[in-house]
């Protein structure tokens, strides 16, 4: 335990299954227990998970790389038990669990929490509506779209993003924590960001490493749909948008790029660097836009790089389409548990 003066070391666990902005805003949340905390974010291991309800769709690594990048995470525990005991807390010296209100329950159907609740350290969170891994599974397996267009999507994200500044200016909506410096050197980078995942983590810590400024440029829905087709994108802008600003890589988020980087684009945001993911798997929109990246190539200023770990949202989606049944038995065990909640829908 921590003494009554420093920073009260806060817990929070979960499976973060296919990374979305409800994971986000609750270790956002956590971070907010107390005035000055730290945060521990405990990640359940594939095991554990699969003995509680089923294996997850994202594997440990997947899963345990979008953790360590969220900017609120101060240390993160892997293999964090399923059931969260007393002796976890003394363990990693916690002053306080917190969860969300749809409390999870452990192979025996046990409340996850009961302990640390009897003794007195656990405190609930809000639930974030409208998204969760349950939904996105739903999406996948139903083939439903949720897009929006930029302007729809504004009033929610400045909601989400309320820890970035918003502004509208030079036509573009941008997000940032702060405006770079004359000494920056800006570091930008396109993309769909669809179903945030391992690959778009090393991208982005890669351009974290080439500037001190990384500016994210997102793609519509419109874009990507017009490119992709079916139901791409699966998340839709006002859910990509949060997820990719909570990297803790990323300074600013331009929403709704155009299709074109041109030397206008470049010169407004004083972009020294543009960094281009070159696996069409992970980035397959820019791919199949010939002339987007054909000014900063003329300019020297384009660095191509390829993830070391190679996901895309097409895999991710196979993962689940190949195991139809399973998965949707585990949604509706999900959504059982939620109808015994209406308050959480």
């Amino acid at each position: 335990m921590t003494t009554q003066e420093g920073p009260k070391r806060v817990w929070i666990d979960g499976c973060y299954d296919m990374w979305h902005y409800g994971h986000c805003n609750a270790i956002k949340q956590a971070t907010r227990a107390e005035p000055l905390t730290i945060t521990v974010v405990g990640v359940h291991s594939d095991k554990e998970i699969e003995l509680a309800k089923g294996s997850p769709v994202m594997h440990n690594a997947e899963r345990e790389s979008v953790v360590r990048a969220c900017r609120w995470v101060d240390e993160m525990i892997v293999d964090a038990p399923y059931t969260t005991s007393l002796a976890t807390m003394r363990e990693n010296k916690i002053d306080i669990c917190v969860h969300g209100e749809d409390i999870t329950y452990g192979p025996n159907g046990e409340d996850s929490y009961q302990e640390v609740k009897d003794a007195g350290m656990f405190r609930l969170i809000k639930r974030t509506k409208g998204i969760s891994t349950t939904d996105i599974i739903d999406r996948v397996l139903n083939g439903a779209k949720h897009h929006k267009t930029v302007e729809e999507a504004i009033e929610s994200m400045k909601i989400n993003i309320d820890y970035m500044t918003y502004s509208f200016s030079r036509g573009f909506h941008q997000f940032a924590v702060r405006p770079p410096t004359t000494t920056d050197r800006v570091v930008f980078v396109p993309g769909s960001f669809d179903m945030f995942h391992i690959s778009h983590v090393q991208l982005l810590e890669q351009a974290k490493s080439q500037g001190a400024y990384v500016i994210v440029g997102l793609f519509s829905d419109e874009v990507i749909h017009q490119i992709q087709h079916l139901y791409y994108p699966v998340c839709n802008i006002a859910e990509r948008a949060p997820v990719v600003t909570a990297c803790k890589y990323v300074d600013a988020i331009i929403v709704g790029v155009p299709e074109q980087i041109t030397q206008e684009f470049l010169e407004a945001f004083s972009i020294s660097s543009v960094l281009h993911c070159a696996s069409a798997l992970v980035e397959p929109v820019i791919n199949a836009l010939p002339k987007y990246l054909a000014v900063p190539q003329e300019q020297g200023i384009l660095t191509s790089f390829y993830p070391q770990t190679i996901l895309s949202t097409e895999r991710i989606l196979n993962r689940i389409v190949v195991d139809r049944e399973r998965f949707q038995l585990k949604t509706k065990m999900s959504r059982d548990k939620l109808a015994r909640c209406p308050a959480l829908l």
